[in-house]
């Protein structure tokens, strides 16, 4: 059982990393972000630089940009609160110079975590520029779907999905 869902896991990320164009945003519980995304799903959502989720067990490792709103993310590092729910949506972004319009809001892979520690956090930055943030926290619960979305990005449906308690 435990392979079955690491496979899956496995294969959700694969996908998700094979797309070239593709945006992703999380929500902490109790946490807005400052998403400028006209999408408005993810209004006040934090974008995603990057992120990593190598098992089920292991930490989600994620990068954004600096911002005041995302200092409270250190607050419950510190104080070691927990959050109730974290989710986590991938995107379709086909915002490319030739097709500037053709963003879809609806995810193709969502995660939703649930009873959430914040376990670290680091900053760094250069000379110029917005420093940028890492967190990586740990999870009782993971549950992830994977979602076609139509041609027309107008519905989606659950096409794989999994469920698992981090012990």
């Amino acid at each position: 059982m435990r392979a079955s869902i690491v496979g899956i896991l496995v294969l959700l990320c694969a996908v998700c990393v094979s797309c070239v164009h593709a945006a992703a945003y999380i929500k902490f519980d109790g946490v807005d972000g400052e998403s400028t995304s006209s999408d408005d799903p993810h209004k006040e959502w934090i974008p995603i630089l990057s992120s990593s989720l190598t098992s089920v067990q292991g930490p989600f490792r994620l990068s954004f940009l600096a911002s005041a709103k995302t200092m409270r993310l250190v607050q419950h590092l510190v104080a070691r609160e927990r959050l109730t729910e974290v989710v986590i949506e991938f995107v379709q972004d086909d915002e490319t110079p030739q097709n500037k319009s053709d963003n879809c809001a609806l995810p193709y892979l969502r995660y939703e975590l649930k009873d959430v520690l914040i376990s670290s956090y680091s900053v760094s930055g250069a000379a110029s520029g917005v420093p940028t943030e890492e967190v990586a926290f740990n999870y009782a619960v993971v549950q992830g779907t994977f979602y076609e979305v139509d041609s027309d990005c107008t519905s989606s449906r659950p096409a794989q999905a999994f469920s698992a308690m981090n012990q």
